[in-house]
């Protein structure tokens, strides 16, 4: 198809096209004379990819090509797609302190206890030693750490159901993409879940004097 109906087909303006062409995130199509391209499926395949990782993901598309290269290479692993994934993730602002540790100790305390090999370092486990000082901050600690242990609980659950879905690629590139879509499509609609599940609990759920 020639880049007209490629645009069409998957909603993307052709300038956009045409830029992550230049950017390296879309591999050129092939030529039928000088100024002329047609695309296939595996164009349409990548580019609603890249949409996805941006959009969705929001990953930076800087980074977006960086995740591509490691999904795509011959010797491509889940875990290294895991850790380019993470590498555009902002590092929170945190300072040492009595605060600091108690809140690391009591994250790292509950995922001890589940028996998960994490690292203290990774993005997401800062984040969460940042979240829970904002909650013990703000008067909300008791929140916080029924919300981690809950979360850890549901998540469990969830991440075994799609570790057998990734198990099923058919070869290490499909496994790495399988492993891309459910850590994007599960945060997206984990966040979204939850705040639905919430609005609802909420709304039915009787404060102490009476009101909803």
């Amino acid at each position: 198809m020639r880049i007209g109906e490629f645009s069409r087909r998957v909603g993307v303006p052709i300038p956009t096209i045409k830029y992550y062409l230049r950017q390296g995130l879309l591999s050129p199509g092939s030529l039928t004379s000088p100024n002329q391209a047609t695309y296939g499926p595996h164009h349409e395949h990548r580019l609603r990819l890249v949409r996805a990782l941006n959009g969705l993901g929001g990953v930076p598309l800087a980074r977006v090509r960086a995740v591509l290269k490691e999904m795509t290479a011959p010797d491509a692993t889940t875990l290294g797609v895991l850790r380019a994934l993470r590498e555009h993730e902002t590092e929170p602002d945190q300072k040492p302190g009595p605060d600091y540790d108690r809140a690391r100790t009591a994250v790292l305390e509950s995922f001890a206890r589940r028996g998960w090999r994490t690292s203290p370092d990774a993005p997401e486990v800062r984040k969460l030693i940042a979240t829970v000082l904002a909650s013990r901050s703000l008067g909300h600690a008791e929140l916080a750490t029924a919300a981690l242990n809950a979360y850890a609980e549901a998540s469990e659950h969830t991440a075994r159901g799609e570790a057998r879905y990734i198990a099923q690629g058919r070869d290490p590139r499909d496994r790495a993409e399988r492993l891309v879509m459910a850590a994007l499509l599960g945060d997206a609609l984990q966040a979204s879940v939850r705040r639905l599940a919430l609005e609802e609990a909420v709304r039915t759920t009787r404060a102490p004097g009476g009101s909803v």
